[in-house]
């Protein structure tokens, strides 16, 4: 439903999928497989990678130099226990070992399917010295994959004016289809807390900046989160021990003061870099007629969604509203502002055709006029508040600016499992829809809506 969200359920499908052990069997013509079972080790010791990842690549012919790497991939071990609130993978076999099924099948136009392993530290390596071939197919591999962490990056990490910025995280960004997620000071998280991606190279600068990083293989770019700046990129230096400086940071004020919305604010601070290759998610929390700053901001473009809890029963799903973009620049000063000093709240009530079907009901307020010159019509990042009906089929948001609004109404025969209003991604069972202006001064009208089975669509592409 929302960037955060859709990026932790790829994430669960890329990087956290079930692992499964491949059956083999003989395989209808034209759809041979071939089955890779082996093991992973460091190339100098011979002693099992604990973890890693599998990733999925497509090979024209047998030109290993000209693979594409970025289909499904998942990890190993892929499962977890979480004891004293620390992640303990569980494992169903030994340390090193995997299992891998690929199709041969040279797909005009995208080739052959491989596969390779990353590593924390350690340059990628395919499994096999070369792509399956037809005489594979139907046939059992076994292999070791000796990963190797090949010629250490050495460098130094300063800020924008020249001074050492200890504790400086870096990471490889690699010419991948896989994401990195950033979550706050977290380099590589996975979908669940406590998990990070084992598939990324980390390196934790000194006191005096000081780094270094093995396995830079493919890498093409350095990520850095610094004290000085959160979020950073920079092209894999070249020479002897470089001398990577930081860009200014920007400095971002987020305001917020809205009657009758949440005691604390709940902002998410979203970059997107690197061809959509680096997610940098930031969570910052504001009490009610208060304020944030943030004096590390990252230069460049960003998004924001103010989460909020949406609670009806037993049911607890956070939603995004008033979303923002804004494009920040070194050295500048930029507000974000949640501030409503003006306006009422919009309040009602929602019925059914059939009382009792709708099991919960929800209920968005957006603009008529969108601001921005955005499209008329319902679309997630226009919504400015998202409330649950109680019982009786009666709502009230926080303060509404005064304006001309569309309320939008949606129903539920169970609960929606990506939370109401996200159509695209899963249709409500009943909807409704009215209008109600704000006006500047007094109280808006109540507002009655009437559900219908007719699903309410949301455009994804707005």
């Amino acid at each position: 439903m929302l960037p955060g969200r859709w990026f932790g359920l790829a994430i669960a499908c890329l990087v956290l999928a079930p692992e499964t052990t491949a059956s083999w069997q003989e395989s209808p013509p034209g759809q041979g497989r071939v089955v890779i079972r082996g093991i992973v080790v460091d190339d100098e010791t011979g002693e099992p990678i604990e973890s890693f990842t599998l990733e999925h690549g497509r090979v024209k012919g047998q030109d290993v130099a000209g693979a594409v790497w970025g289909g499904q991939s998942r990890t190993v071990p892929n499962s977890y226990t979480i004891v004293d609130g620390k992640a303990i993978p569980t494992r169903h076999t030994p340390a090193g070992e995997f299992d891998e099924s690929l199709e041969i099948e040279d797909v005009p136009g995208r080739g052959q399917a491989w596969c390779r392993i990353l590593a924390d530290g350690y340059e990628p390596q395919p499994i096999t010295e070369k792509p399956p071939v037809a005489a594979d197919a139907d046939t059992k591999i076994d292999v070791t994959v000796r990963l190797k962490r090949g010629r250490p990056l050495v460098g130094r990490v300063v800020d924008h004016e020249g001074r050492p910025s200890a504790g400086a995280k870096l990471f490889l960004i690699r010419p991948t289809g896989m994401n990195i997620r950033i979550v706050d000071d977290v380099i590589g998280e996975g979908s669940d807390t406590g998990l990070v991606d084992p598939s990324v190279t980390r390196a934790v600068a000194d006191e005096q900046g000081r780094f270094r990083i093995t396995g830079v293989g493919d890498a093409k770019a350095l990520g850095i989160s610094a004290t000085s700046v959160h979020y950073a990129t920079v092209p894999i230096p070249q020479g002897d021990e470089p001398t990577i400086r930081l860009p200014e940071p920007a400095t971002l004020r987020i305001p917020y003061a809205i009657e009758g919305d949440e005691a604390e604010a709940d902002i998410q601070l979203i970059q997107v870099g690197e061809k959509g290759r680096v997610w940098v998610v930031r969570k910052v929390r504001v009490p009610n007629g208060g304020e944030v700053v943030l004096r590390d901001a990252s230069p460049g473009p960003s998004t924001l969604w103010k989460r909020k809890l949406l609670v009806h029963d037993d049911y607890r799903q956070k939603v995004g509203v008033e979303h923002r973009k804004l494009t920040l620049a070194p050295g500048e000063v930029a507000v974000a502002s949640y501030v409503r000093e003006r306006g009422h709240p919009i309040q009602g009530k929602v019925s059914e055709l059939e009382l009792g079907e709708a099991r919960m009901m929800f209920v968005a307020i957006e603009p008529v006029v969108p601001p921005e010159g955005k499209p008329p019509g319902l679309g997630i990042p226009l919504i400015l508040d998202i409330v649950a009906c109680d019982a009786d089929g009666r709502f009230r948001t926080a303060r509404i600016p005064p304006g001309e609004y569309a309320v939008r109404a949606v129903g539920y025969r169970h609960q929606p499992r990506y939370g109401p209003f996200s159509g695209f991604m899963e249709a409500s069972d009943f909807s409704g829809s009215g209008t109600v202006v704000v006006p500047e001064d007094g109280k808006p009208p109540e507002v009655r809506l009437k559900l219908d089975a007719r699903r309410l669509e949301i455009d994804p592409a707005r």
